[in-house]
């Protein structure tokens, strides 16, 4: 295919898990290599998902490679077995494989594979995840911040935040959670940064709150009351979503009145982000009238997803009528869930076909950011309907999950878990935590190292980093709660009053 060499001339240079690794170091090419590169794009084109590349030996990235295609087909599929011999280690094997492939027409794609998972142990994954998160914050603090062209990121997404956020639940990364929180305080002042809960001081807010209440350091209680977006704010705020706009500031405002000292006044900031979404003008549809629609095959609906859509306002709607009782916030919110309960039986069977696309499943734009707020509709309004629901989005991102390549909180696997966790205990059923366990499984498969000691992807699928929504803090944040269901999803109000089912 004159991929590795063009007209005698050798083409240094690949595509991560794409080339055989002779290539990696400019070795004579052969075309056996190229038949590497075939069989890596045919795993490609059956899984959606790039080749491994976490580890650093590379049988081991083509064991997991296999191990993501036998999740997707079953071991048994043809194609698993030609796609194995073209990215055998053995040049023979993978030119006969490329014998074969030339005369074949039909190539069985199988269906997932059934049959459980081999056994693993959760507890040196956790503590194993939680030392390398540990080992990001202390590079962190290592650093002088002073000294950078650009501060370091602090929002709860991808920045400082969604680390301590995460660090405060651990007693034995309290020190590292209030050494870190006092670096985001020092720079959260010196840089301008929007209200927003996942992208904002709200959700800073709340990670220096949450050092403060495990009695890491008091005084960050303060600070964090002094960076919270206030009442001008929230009137200049148009986006309705929980990622940028008024239910996440919302959200935010409920989970920080759970634990300060006054809960008043962040109670009646939560009012005016309610009343912002219910009077007057309808933001929240004229809002998600201007988002993005895709191909309706791929399963996707942006408009009622958890980040952006339906999902997370009526998440937040229901959290403050909990929280506050006020009818017209409950109101809103039943008919909100009547509405995505209606959707989840298309979204589901869209999700069952070969057409979708990962993000089918996702907790951002798909099944498990909306089974997440039908789960917890469900418990609040003893509503069996709204809790089939949410069974029914389960069994469409169980479909979905072999082909999704993240391991992340947002479009990927941990996001999925977490709706998994939710599910099993509103419906007390111990087959949605299995459910999670499996997904944990796939996560190992796209890491590298050890399986009691894994290197977890980020959203790149070939280094590590820090941050919540697309790194290894947030793959901790569903190891912990794996461990222990009681213990709180983060950036969803679980703090607040009883009223409030888990």
């Amino acid at each position: 295919f004159e991929l590795s060499r063009c007209d005698g001339v050798q083409r240094y240079g690949w595509s991560a898990g794409y080339s055989h690794v002779c290539q990696r170091r400019n070795e004579p090419a052969r075309v056996e290599d190229d038949y590497y590169s075939l069989g890596a794009t045919l795993f490609h084109a059956v899984t959606g998902i790039d080749p491994i590349v976490m580890d650093q030996d590379p049988e081991a990235n083509v064991a997991q490679t296999l191990s993501c295609l036998t999740a997707v087909c079953g071991a048994g599929a043809p194609v698993v077995g030609l796609v194995r011999d073209l990215l055998d280690a053995d040049p023979a094997v993978r030119s006969s494989a490329a014998r074969r492939l030339r005369t074949t027409t039909v190539l069985g794609l199988g269906g997932p594979a059934v049959g459980s998972p081999p056994d693993l142990s959760l507890a040196p994954i956790l503590r194993h995840t939680l030392g390398v998160v540990l080992g990001h914050a202390e590079a962190i603090l290592a650093e002088d911040v002073r000294k950078h062209v650009l501060p370091p990121p602090v929002t709860a997404y991808d920045g400082l935040a969604g680390l301590v956020m995460e660090l405060a639940r651990h007693p034995e990364a309290l020190t590292a959670a209030s050494q870190l929180a006092r670096l985001t305080a020092f720079v959260v002042k010196r840089v301008e940064v929007p209200p927003a809960l996942l992208y904002g001081r709200t959700g800073v807010s709340l990670a220096l709150q949450a050092v403060a209440s495990a009695g890491g350091d008091p005084a960050l209680q303060g600070i964090a009351e002094s960076i919270l977006p206030g009442e001008e704010e929230i009137a200049n705020e148009r986006r309705v979503d929980v990622t940028h706009g008024l239910a996440g500031l919302g959200l935010g405002f409920l989970e920080f009145a759970a634990s300060a000292p006054d809960p008043e006044p962040f109670l009646r900031l939560a009012d005016r982000c309610a009343e912002r979404l219910l009077f007057g003008e309808d933001l929240i549809e004229g809002n998600l009238r201007a988002l993005p629609v895709g191909d309706p095959a791929h399963g996707i609906s942006v408009a009622d997803g958890f980040a952006h859509g339906r999902a997370g306002i009526a998440y937040f709607l229901l959290a403050h009528a909990a929280q506050t009782g006020y009818p017209k916030s409950r109101q809103r919110a039943r008919r909100m869930m009547d509405q995505l309960a209606d959707l989840v039986p298309d979204l589901a069977g869209r999700a069952r076909s070969r057409l979708a696309r990962p993000m089918a499943a996702s907790w951002c734009q798909g099944l498990a950011g909306i089974g997440t707020a039908l789960v917890r509709g469900a418990r609040f309004f003893a509503d069996d309907r709204l809790l089939t629901a949410a069974r029914t989005a389960a069994a469409g991102c169980r479909s979905v999950a072999p082909r999704v390549p993240l391991v992340t909180q947002c479009c990927g696997l941990a996001g999925i878990g977490e709706f998994l966790l939710d599910l099993a205990i509103a419906s007390g059923d111990t087959s949605h935590r299995q459910d999670a366990i499996e997904v944990l499984h796939l996560m190992l498969t796209r890491s590298g190292g050890p399986r009691t000691a894994p290197s977890f992807p980020d959203a790149t699928m070939a280094a590590t980093t820090p941050c919540w929504a697309t790194g290894a803090s947030g793959v901790l944040s569903f190891l912990r709660r794996l461990a222990d269901p009681s213990s709180p999803r983060l950036w969803m109000a679980d703090g607040i009053a009883s009223g409030w089912p888990r």
